[in-house]
């Protein structure tokens, strides 16, 4: 009896490892994202580069303006 209630604790310590092993790695992977984008804004009318334009990555708050 005492055997068993061992093998099952056991079993279950293995199987919150697992997840929480795979939760980590998945975690890295998330954050790991990272491009670098480049190029220029020119005005529509003239084609001049325009300064001060604010660009932004859609549903973040993530950004940078353009000098």
């Amino acid at each position: 009896m005492m055997k068993d209630l061992c093998n099952c604790l056991r079993s279950a310590f293995q199987q919150r490892s697992l997840v929480l092993m795979f939760l980590v790695l998945l975690s890295g992977a998330v954050f790991a994202q990272n491009i670098n984008v480049s190029g220029n804004v020119k005005s529509a009318t003239d084609g001049e580069p325009m300064i001060g334009v604010t660009i932004m990555i859609d549903g973040t708050s993530k950004g940078t303006v353009t000098d």
